[in-house]
């Protein structure tokens, strides 16, 4: 258990001198996506979607960007080659990178949730599928984050595909929206993006505090692009 919290302790290390700023974009970003949302259709604004999109984005796609390049600064500075040498798996390495991820993602979720509260009365069930939810969220798309850190060959190229990436996962997915009100093509297009099966997973358990087959989905993803993260790809700076 020890060598489990040294491993989380150096990841929350790594921003320490950074943390006010990160606490900072955990709450202007969904700030700004409602001002937004509530600039273009007002008050006709669909709180419930906006929560659903919203954590999707911090807990998904953020988490995706972050490890992404995380991962290829890591490989190009042989940090990856000095956690090799602890006594952990792999799998111990990327969990504690994304508990610091959902760590520094809770305010955002504590501000989204009070404003549904006093301004919107909304009514949500956050139980367990809803923390079950968050966590596979976070696992089936960090797993895709840090195989294209793993895999590129420089910091350049993989910042160059998780920021390709990341509005392909965010805005042709019904993350924001129901995916009937998707244009026919994107509907198709939406049933290979994790995304998409996040959003519904959200809806799910936050809608009525049940599991659907989107946790499947969700928990399939993250143990095939874990498994090939730890077994397949070489994480050693060549």
């Amino acid at each position: 258990m020890y060598k489990h919290y040294i491993v989380f302790k150096a990841a929350l290390l790594d921003i320490r001198n950074e943390w006010s700023w990160y606490l900072l974009l955990m709450i202007v970003s969904p700030l700004s996506v409602l001002l937004f949302l509530r600039f273009i259709i007002g008050n006709a604004i669909d709180f419930d979607s906006y929560v659903v999109g919203t954590i999707v984005m911090t807990f998904g796609t953020g988490v995706f960007l972050s490890l992404g390049q995380i991962f290829a600064l890591y490989k190009v500075t042989s940090a990856l080659d000095y956690y090799l040498s602890f006594p952990l798996s792999k799998i111990e390495i990327i969990l504690s990178l994304v508990l610091r991820n959902i760590i520094l993602s809770i305010p955002s979720v504590l501000v989204i949730l009070g404003l549904g509260t006093l301004f919107y009365d909304i009514k949500m069930f956050i139980g367990l599928p809803f923390l079950v939810a968050i966590l596979l969220i976070s696992l089936s798309l960090a797993g895709i984050g840090v195989m294209i850190g793993v895999s590129s060959k420089n910091m350049q190229v993989a910042s160059i595909l998780t920021q390709i990436l990341t509005p392909i996962f965010t805005y042709l997915a019904p993350i924001f929206i129901s995916q009937s009100a998707l244009p026919g093509p994107l509907i198709y297009i939406s049933y290979i993006l994790p995304t998409t099966y996040a959003a519904n997973a959200l809806r799910s358990a936050m809608g009525s505090n049940t599991y659907s087959i989107d946790f499947l989905v969700l928990a399939t993803l993250s143990f095939i692009s874990l498994a090939i993260v730890s077994w397949k790809l070489d994480w050693r700076n060549e």
